[in-house]
């Protein structure tokens, strides 16, 4: 082959190795195995609203990264406190919401199975008390009283209000979980509670109690509420 044929094929076999470069880079592309979505494989629950995520797939932390916690409907994202590839302990709040929530992760690569995780209440006290309580109630036990003793009888429905101050954002405060009821005097006489609102209510309706008593009846009772530790909703991590 001449010189002059050698200079006329060379710019056609370059274009020929090129487009068969691009093209091998292509296939390349295509057949790479695409980076698998997170996985939630287990949950631990801690008394102390920690929540430990094992699985695999998370990665590094990023920007929109997040632990997602579904509050049956309200989504909140949560804060994490250490995020490795495959566990992340983030912080699980007790919203005075449902205590049955569930739990997914979103990573750079998609966003994971859900998983179900049960918040551990912090109630005040511990037990809502059977019997009449004296003197000083103990932190957080909300206590009324009422008595009649009208000679002709009667009847009738108290309220009792148990509304509570909405928290901060981030901030902790008391609202209602139970009530119990204790017959402290009872002649010819019946008392029971007709409503209670929701548990982790803040801005709750009051606990009703309905009476009657029979002419020389008496009645007294307390009535007992239980409460339960709720955490301020932070209007950024709503979801």
């Amino acid at each position: 082959m001449t010189s002059s044929r050698r200079r006329r094929a060379f710019p056609g076999t370059l274009l020929f190795c090129l487009r068969s470069m691009a093209f091998l880079a292509l296939l390349a592309v295509f057949a790479a195995p695409a980076s698998a979505a997170p996985k939630i494989s287990g949950i631990t629950v801690k008394a102390n609203g920690t929540v430990d995520i094992r699985g695999s797939g998370f990665g590094k932390p990023c920007r929109k990264c997040a632990v997602i916690a579904d509050y049956g409907g309200f989504l909140y994202a949560l804060k994490t406190k250490s995020w490795r590839d495959k566990t992340i302990a983030a912080h699980l709040p007790d919203l005075g919401k449902k205590l049955d929530v569930r739990l997914t992760v979103q990573s750079k690569t998609g966003k994971s199975n859900a998983q179900r995780a049960k918040i551990k209440p912090v109630l005040r006290p511990k037990r809502l008390p059977r019997s009449a309580v004296r003197g000083t109630p103990s932190s957080g036990l909300l206590r009324f009283t009422f008595q009649s003793k009208d000679r002709k009888g009667g009847r009738g429905e108290q309220s009792h209000r148990v509304t509570s101050k909405a928290a901060a954002c981030g901030k902790k405060t008391l609202v209602f979980h139970a009530a119990g009821l204790v017959l402290l005097e009872k002649r010819f006489a019946q008392a029971r509670i007709s409503r209670a609102p929701k548990s982790g209510c803040a801005a709750c309706q009051p606990v009703k109690v309905s009476w009657r008593h029979e002419p020389t009846g008496r009645l007294s009772y307390q009535l007992l509420v239980q409460r339960r530790e709720i955490e301020g909703i932070c209007p950024r991590q709503k979801r």
